[in-house]
């Protein structure tokens, strides 16, 4: 029996259809798989935002005496204690079972050694004050595995002996507060009386001496040469000269303790009714002062003993009388972490991500994880009153200027500027796009619809980067020469358009429009573009006669705007790159209307426009609304034009006369610059996620709203 060649033949085709389809649908698949791989990586790096941090216990480790302790601080890459003994200051590591001497250094017995709060403000040091008054401060470092010190300034306390024999006393126990050079030298000498010496490190400034009286409380706010101090109940700021400056509690209410952020521009005041104030520093018409921030939200009522900060986050933490430990965010003042550790805490140090707790000759370690959750909803999308502002704002600012600086993480400014240029772009873009696409699917000819229509297209093959350096480059200083005349074109021309709409509908009943129908669209086209450019002649002939006018209120305002880098010229360059998108898809819709339907319209005595505005711009309404919402989901995920014209300022306002920064550019600009793991690193991704969201939510209603009103039309 002879093979039947067909059937074989039709046999291999079955085969090869077969392996090709099962090929391509593993490719298909394989895409799939790595877009969801890529939204699961987006989604993974923000999700540690929404985890609070967790505080975890480590170890305890025994100290002779917390009497004898001077302060924990940072040396090299590891933490140290310093204590005293009666001659000596000795230096501990804290280890992972004990604590090891590292150093000792002696000193003369008649010598008092100076406490120094620890407020992590300052590098690894501590204070001597010899018999004969003078003051000196030495640093530690490390070299190599030694532990040594240097002498950084020294200073005399004037008339050190009559001023110990006018109050009767051997020595005081002297507190030592720096901020930078500046230092402040205190004691108690009652439960009401207080005795400062302030003075400037390496100047020859005088040596000035505070006494405050009738007080229980002596907080120095070095930085700023002020005190807060407790006098009837009220936690009040003075000056070097006693004065009172400013009031933090009302009459109403008692202070119980008053804290200091390390670059002392917050005040922490907890207050007899279990709240703790917040005030933060300010500049008020030219002078500093503070201003109140609100309430820390989410403490118990027991009033907070000590606190401490992180050197680049906006992690704080805080200790109160009930023996529990807070995590809170400084910017927005929420806790979001509390943990009750049993534990009577009489000092704090924080240092890489690690919580030392000081109790009765104790020391407790604790850890704290995911401390990028101390990141709230309220600080990326709520206005916050950081430091330096009179009023709560939104702000974007990653990059720090010195250490305890707070960065700002406020998501609106992006979202304004990634919203304002792509909506400014489709009013550049939809008139161009729509214009264009009703000329070459509905006036023109096919042969110059195959010219015109890949012409336009072959737009949108143009790399953005190349659109946004015309832009920057030509586009912006033309901008800036021809203001007004640009305002005055973009009245202009829709009541150019107009009234040629009006004219057309009076000149097609005449004879002579069949007698030039077929030139009709060259000669409308040639009518526009010279009113156009002369309306923009005239214009720059107003402006430039407007400017050389010394009185002219008109070229006084225009002398003060400059337009380079600024919200308009990223809508005019966006909405060129954005239009041929737009273009393409309305052609489509437009040349796709039946021709039935257009004759239909013409048989019942419609004209052309009124076929083209009643019957074929309604039939392809829902593509033509599809594409304007895809034009807008490209513009939003512009990043090249956006990051190249608008100066990359991240402003929370919809002025057009003033610059932006979008999401897409901020990933650009500033992914590279973050550190893995870090709160900024985690809010980039949190951003990508939004875009992406943007874009989905976008072309599904675009999807959406194409189908029904398609299903709304057929039902019809």
């Amino acid at each position: 029996m002879q093979p039947n060649p067909s059937a074989q033949s039709d046999k291999k085709r079955f085969i090869t259809d077969a392996i090709a389809r099962r090929v391509v649908t593993v490719f298909g698949l394989m895409v799939l798989v790595m877009f969801l791989l890529l939204i699961m990586h987006i989604l993974s790096n923000a999700y540690p935002l929404l985890n609070k941090p967790t505080i975890s216990f480590d170890q305890t480790l025994a100290m002779e005496s917390t009497d004898n302790l001077l302060s924990i601080q940072e040396l090299g890459d590891q933490t140290t204690l310093l204590s005293k003994g009666q001659c000596e200051v000795v230096v501990h590591n804290i280890g992972e079972a004990a604590l090891e001497p590292l150093a000792t250094f002696a000193h003369p017995c008649s010598s008092v050694i100076v406490e120094m709060p620890n407020n992590g403000s300052h590098d690894s040091h501590y204070g001597l004050i010899r018999s004969d008054g003078l003051v000196e401060l030495f640093g530690l470092f490390q070299t190599g595995s030694d532990i040594k010190r240097r002498l950084v300034s020294s200073f005399v306390i004037p008339n050190y002996k009559d001023l110990l024999e006018t109050h009767g006393r051997e020595n005081l126990h002297w507190k030592l507060d720096k901020y930078r050079n500046k230092v402040v030298l205190y004691s108690v000498i009652d439960n009401s009386h207080y005795l400062s010496i302030w003075t400037q490190l390496n100047t020859l400034s005088n040596v000035q001496t505070l006494r405050v009286e009738q007080t229980s409380m002596f907080v120095p706010v070095v930085r700023f040469d002020r005190v807060i101090i407790e006098r009837d109940g009220q936690a009040q700021l003075i000056n070097q000269q006693g004065s009172v400056v400013q009031i933090f509690t009302s009459e109403e209410t008692n202070v119980e303790q008053v804290l200091l952020s390390p670059n002392q521009r917050t005040v922490y005041v907890s207050t007899n009714k279990g709240q703790t104030l917040v005030w933060r520093n300010a500049n008020i018409d030219g002078k500093f002062a503070y201003v109140n921030a609100g309430l820390l939200v989410g403490l118990k009522e027991d009033p907070l003993i000590s606190v401490q900060f992180d050197r680049q986050t906006l992690i704080g933490i805080a200790a109160d009388a009930g023996d529990r430990l807070y995590i809170f965010n400084s910017a927005t003042n929420e806790v979001v972490t509390t943990r009750n550790i049993g534990i009577s805490s009489q000092a704090l140090h924080w240092y890489n991500n690690t919580l030392y707790l000081v109790s009765k000759d104790k020391l407790h370690v604790y850890n704290v994880a995911n401390t990028v959750g101390v990141t709230t909803w309220s600080s990326l999308f709520s206005p916050v009153q950081y430091t330096g502002y009179t009023q709560a704002e939104y702000i974007w600012q990653t990059s720090q200027s010195a250490v305890f600086a707070e960065p700002k993480f406020s998501l609106v400014p992006l979202i304004i500027g990634s919203l304002k240029a792509s909506i400014l772009a489709l009013f550049v873009a939809i008139p161009l796009a729509l214009g264009a696409a009703i000329y070459t699917a509905y006036f023109s000819s096919s042969k110059v619809r195959n010219w015109v229509k890949p012409s336009i297209e072959m737009v949108e093959a143009i790399p953005s980067v190349i659109i946004g350096f015309v832009a920057a480059v030509w586009l912006a200083p033309f901008a800036e020469r021809s203001l007004l005349a640009l305002l005055i074109l973009l009245v202009c021309t829709p009541l150019i358009v107009i009234t040629l709409a009006v004219v057309h509908g009076v000149f097609t009943q005449t004879a002579i429009y069949h007698t030039v129908r077929r030139y009709y669209l060259f000669i409308v086209s040639v009518t526009v573009l010279l009113l156009v450019v002369g309306i923009f002649q005239g214009s720059m002939l107003l402006q430039t006669f407007a400017m050389q006018s010394a009185d002219s209120w008109l070229g006084n305002w225009l002398a003060q705007i400059t337009i380079t880098k600024t919200t308009i010229v990223v809508a005019l360059a966006l909405g060129i790159a954005v239009a041929p998108t737009i273009y393409s898809l309305v052609d489509d819709a437009l040349f796709e209307v039946p021709e039935g339907v257009k004759q239909a319209s013409f048989a019942l005595g419609a004209t052309e426009l009124q076929t083209l505005t009643r019957v074929v711009l309604v039939v392809a309404l829902p593509s033509i609304i599809s594409a304007i919402m895809l034009g807008l989901g490209r513009a939003f995920g512009e990043t090249m034009i956006v990051l190249m014209v608008t100066g990359n300022t991240p402003i929370a306002d919809w002025d057009l006369l003033s610059g932006l920064r979008a999401l897409t550019s901020n990933l650009a600009i500033e992914l590279q610059e973050s550190s893995i793991g870090t709160a900024h690193y985690h809010i980039l991704f949190l951003t990508a996620a939004i875009l992406f969201a943007f874009t989905f939510v976008i072309n599904t209603i675009a999807a959406v709203l194409k189908r029904r009103l398609q299903a709304g039309d057929q039902h019809a």
